[in-house]
């Protein structure tokens, strides 16, 4: 058998381990273990211990498997000062609660214990990278029998990094940082422990360290992304190495329940820009289902959809408020003086899908906006008949459908910009045929009223498209056959050539069938 090798550099797989164990009790009446020196915040009698005996960073306290630096990420105080805007406005709470005015007396005392609980961290990481590779013994085997020295046990792991050292429950630091204070300058130095900050052989990537999983299969980002004490600087910091490779996405990374980290984030309510940031580098989040069915902001909804919110208006502007603040951050939008927010607007043009509720939410709140244009010249009918989504086509035309129902006029109106109108925008985004019925239904004629921006009939510009448009182009032709003929006697014409073309096209098309 063969141990297991975390972050393990090849060269080095002849070198000498530092045995990871148990430490012992106190090796004499008075002298306190390494773990009561942290619990007691002894600091500087910390330093002096491990600057002693260095091998004590890989000392184990046997309770919970956790070494020096597990408690030490534990020890760090959340440093949420209320006098920091930056830090705290516009997040969860708009006002720090009022039981932390003794908290705030001590702000100096906790800013001087962070700091050297900083530089003591980092003692730790430079001592255990001049150490080297170390072996992690499990518990069934610490013992002193010859079993607990063997380097052929399947179960021994051998450490290339402390950082990727997991204790009882498999949380590395970073995990037991972010579950606690995710101090923002203690990130910082176990970052720093990373290859992509030193020249350490055995340093884990940064990415690696976010994606580790602890024994309920969630990364650190997870915690992060759910805590309210964490500081916005600090989710950013990690963000910042989060950008998505081909082979990994630290933000779709899911826990046993199918979860992302922005499941637990919209579950949570967080603040917009929490979530903003968490979208950073990738929407591809918004689109991961758990395992039972829900995407992201189905998790923010859940308390909205159990009661008739209709009823409870200021309730339920509160709650679209929440949920315009997370619309914007799941489409990137930014404001300024040349943009003007068209809630109706952006909930018909996502190319994501949204629960139910929102959309019902816009059209109770947003109504006037049916009839206005946005900077484009389009209406939310067509902004919807232009969606594509490939998660739900059947949500395209619902939404749609529901559009025209409480503003047919819609239908009428030609866009700005391409003068084409909802029809032709439909059929062009190979909508389905229940949309596309219900726009001939408000507007019959404009199924003889030819695309402005390819000159071709509806008919033809269905039948130009995908296999399954081919049905919707034979759809038109029934419900008026009379084009045709039109377009027969056009074909001779010069302005006719693209019909024939396209005519063309849908012969073959229906001869591979």
């Amino acid at each position: 058998m063969v141990s297991k090798t975390i972050g393990l550099n090849p060269m080095n797989q002849n070198s000498s381990y530092v045995t990871v164990e148990s430490e012992t009790q106190s090796n004499g009446r008075f002298q306190q273990s390494l773990f009561e020196l942290i619990q007691l915040r002894q600091w500087d009698s910390v330093k002096n211990y491990v600057e002693e005996r260095p091998k004590s960073v890989y000392s184990m306290n046997k309770s919970k498997r956790r070494l020096a630096i597990h408690e030490l990420c534990q020890a760090a105080a959340s440093m949420l000062d209320p006098d920091n805007e930056e830090e705290y406005s516009d997040d969860e709470d708009d006002e720090p609660p009022e039981d932390e005015t003794p908290r705030e007396q001590n702000l100096d005392s906790l800013k001087s214990d962070n700091r050297q609980i900083c530089e003591l961290v980092q003692l730790v990481i430079d001592t255990s990278y001049r150490l080297g590779p170390a072996r992690v013994v499990p518990p069934e085997h610490d013992s002193d029998s010859e079993s607990s020295s063997s380097e052929t046990d399947a179960s021994v792991e051998i450490h290339e990094s402390i950082l990727t050292v997991k204790d009882g429950e498999q949380k590395t630091p970073l995990h037991i940082l972010c579950e606690n204070s995710a101090d923002t300058q203690l990130m910082k130095v176990l970052f720093n422990g990373t290859r992509e900050a030193n020249s350490q052989a055995g340093a884990p990537s940064a990415q690696a360290l976010i994606t580790a999983t602890d024994r309920r299969g969630c990364t650190p980002l997870h915690y992060i992304a759910y805590s309210r004490e964490c500081p916005i600087s600090s989710l950013r910091f990690m963000m910042d190495h989060c950008e998505s490779t081909p082979e990994i996405d630290p933000t779709v990374c899911q826990d046993p329940d199918g979860e992302t980290p922005l499941h637990w984030a919209m579950e949570g309510y967080m603040s917009a820009r929490r979530i903003s940031e968490l979208l950073r580098h990738s929407t591809r989040a918004l689109r991961v289902r758990n395992n039972s069915g829900h995407l992201p902001f189905d998790r923010f909804v859940t308390n909205f959809v159990s009661y008739n919110w209709q009823e409870h208006e200021v309730v339920a502007r509160e709650a679209w408020d929440v949920m315009q603040s997370y619309l914007k951050a799941a489409i990137g939008w930014r404001e300024d003086a040349d943009t003007v927010w068209m809630p109706l607007h952006a909930v018909a043009s996502t190319s994501f899908i949204l629960p139910t509720i929102i959309y019902e939410m816009a059209l109770q709140f947003h109504q006037e906006d049916l009839s206005k244009a946005d900077r484009d010249g389009w209406l939310p009918l067509h902004r919807a008949c232009a969606r594509k989504s490939e998660e739900d086509a059947e949500a395209n035309s619902k939404l749609a459908v529901s559009l025209l129902k409480v503003y047919p006029q819609a239908a009428y109106r030609p866009t700005f910009d391409t003068n084409q109108l909802p029809l032709h925008v439909a059929i062009e985004s190979s909508n389905s045929w229940q949309l596309i019925s219900a726009l001939l239904a408000v507007y019959p004629s404009s199924l003889n009223m030819s695309d402005p921006t390819t000159g071709l009939w509806p008919f033809l510009v269905a039948g130009s498209r995908d296999t399954e448009s081919v049905q919707t182009s034979y759809n038109l032709l029934r419900a008026d056959p009379s084009i045709l003929c039109v377009a027969l006697r056009n074909i001779a014409s010069k302005d006719g050539i693209r019909a024939s073309n396209a005519l063309r096209e849908l012969k073959l098309g229906d001869s591979d069938h």
